[in-house]
């Protein structure tokens, strides 16, 4: 894999549960730190890999004490408070944005022109993102996304904006 360092790299990582006590109950061979250092290991012989997950929220004998470990909805609205603020800074700076908007995690900008050429732009930028109804570019990072993270495709999209 470590070939591939010129693609972009998708790996879905189904953490399914934040609390090691509901990994361990759900027969899973790994622990909630070990999931999460995965994901460091991921990002320090990657640059910017796509990674997706899912949750099962609500499993059998899961306390409200083992979803409040996995803090992973709290990360998540954090981050996409700051995301969307972050997003409403470049509706602000470029007239072609006609909205920010977003709830948690799946945020979005609408342009007032097609947003095909972006999502390509970014691809070279390194980023993977998407473009829904013609004209709204959508992004959807994992849940354990980080500001600095946050802030690189930021600074690839002003940089895309810029260039327009």
């Amino acid at each position: 894999m470590l070939n591939l360092q010129n693609r972009i790299l998708h790996i879905h990582l189904p953490v399914q549960a934040g609390s090691s006590r509901t990994l361990k109950r759900m027969n899973r061979k790994y622990t909630a730190e070990e999931y999460y250092q995965g994901v460091v290991t991921l990002r320090k012989y990657f640059d910017n890999p796509a990674i997706t997950t899912d949750i099962i929220v609500g499993f059998p004998q899961e306390t409200e004490e083992d979803f409040e470990e996995e803090n992973l909805v709290e990360h998540s609205k954090e981050m996409g408070e700051y995301f969307l603020k972050k997003l409403t800074e470049l509706k602000e700076k470029y007239d072609f944005i006609t909205d920010a908007r977003g709830s948690g995690l799946l945020v979005g900008l609408e342009l007032n022109f097609e947003g095909a050429d972006i999502v390509g732009k970014m691809l070279e930028e390194g980023f993977l993102i998407n473009c829904t109804a013609g004209n709204v570019l959508r992004f959807a990072p994992p849940l354990v996304v980080k500001e600095e993270e946050i802030d690189a495709l930021v600074e690839a999209l002003d940089k895309v904006f810029a260039s327009l």
